[in-house]
């Protein structure tokens, strides 16, 4: 018996030229991108003798341990806001859920640091919070109650929670969308209740996007500077401008933007581990997405309400403050520089987000 082997399929030379640029650029790209953390290994590794000792006996303890409390508490909160609100919205029918299905992405709109500032006007002792409460009871000082101290660590996790949750609610959310109904249907014939099919069938299945959504916020905070700056929380990314900027020492700030660097690699491998060889969704059934649960009474307007409250302290209630402030410094909005500088925010974004498109698609092509 003979076997026929075919020939080999000759490369073309145009398609083995397109194969060399499209390596090239990336290749490009990529060695831009690590541009600076090259230069920061370089300029860690020439650090001055002595600056290591005083920076571990100072504040690399305090800073160590005030970044994990926030990545922790931050964390925790975008995870019970994000997934909570994805499976009420995807899963559930309930009074202006499509509205609020959008709504709940608002607050990735709100610089962190301005949301910082509003809360701290509103919250703080002179704020209109306090004064009201002073009124109404008589208090005189601060000693006579204890009001939480809004620039604080807690402060600052609630105000980056509030602001990062929408990492983790939109690619729960289309997880929760892309399941199939077979999954939770099968669950229910055994006898699971709702609420143990989607702790131990939809949530199980969404969690590789649940751990992205999660492993892009805590990156975030990792990031974050104008707010923690603000609040006066002693983190490594207000750390690194006060060893650079008060202390002198380049060598030593790189350092510790060094760490910081890892403790983002560290949550890259960990995401990536956690969706090896996993799906989002089972791609093979052929079933159509599970049906919404419509809710009635108290369910559904408990439903509106926990799905609104993010949106209304995230974004609602920051913008409708800052417009309530600006509303009678109106003839400030129609100067030259403000003209100026919202056409430089305006092309810079536009701009901003034409390369990182191109990037991106060129990137994952060549991948």
């Amino acid at each position: 018996m003979t076997l026929a082997v075919a020939p080999p399929t000759p490369v073309r030379r145009g398609h083995d030229r397109s194969y060399l640029v499209i390596s090239l650029v990336a290749i490009l790209a990529t060695g831009l991108v690590a541009l600076p953390i090259g230069a920061l290994v370089w300029f860690a590794l020439s650090v001055e003798p002595g600056i290591w000792p005083h920076l571990t006996r100072t504040v690399l303890g305090n800073y160590t341990i005030t970044t994990s409390l926030l990545a922790l508490g931050v964390g925790t909160g975008v995870t019970l806001i994000g997934v909570g609100a994805a499976w009420l919205v995807a899963a559930h029918d309930f009074p202006l859920r499509r509205t609020l299905e959008w709504a709940l992405m608002m607050p990735l709109a709100a610089p962190s640091y301005i949301v910082a500032f509003v809360y701290t006007d509103l919250l703080d002792y002179a704020g209109p919070v306090q004064s009201v409460l002073r009124d109404l009871f008589g208090w005189r000082n601060a000693a006579d109650y204890g009001f939480p101290e809004i620039r604080s660590l807690p402060g600052a996790i609630i105000i980056i929670t509030l602001v990062l949750y929408p990492y983790v609610y939109l690619l729960t959310r289309t997880a929760f969308l892309a399941q199939s109904r077979a999954a939770v249907e099968a669950a229910r014939m055994q006898g699971l209740s709702a609420s143990a099919a989607f702790w131990r069938v939809a949530l199980p299945m969404a969690r590789p996007a649940i751990v992205v959504g999660v492993a892009l916020a805590l990156m975030e905070t990792l990031n974050e500077y104008g707010t923690v700056d603000y609040f006066a929380v002693p983190v490594f990314s207000t750390g690194i401008f006060h060893v650079w900027i008060n202390m002198g020492s380049l060598e030593g700030a790189s350092g510790l933007a060094l760490m910081l660097v890892a403790a983002v690699a560290i949550l890259l491998l960990a995401e990536r581990r956690a969706r090896a060889d996993r799906r989002f969704t089972d791609a093979r059934s052929t079933r159509p997405a599970q049906a919404r649960a419509l809710l009635r009474g108290a369910a559904a307007w408990s439903a509106t309400l926990l799905c609104a409250l993010p949106v209304v302290l995230g974004f609602l209630l920051p913008f409708g403050l800052l417009v309530g402030s600006s509303w009678y410094r109106m003839d400030a909005l129609f100067t030259g520089d403000l003209a100026s500088a919202l056409l430089n925010s305006l092309e810079l974004a536009a701009l901003a987000a034409v390369v990182v498109t191109v990037l991106s698609l060129w990137l994952a092509y060549a991948g």
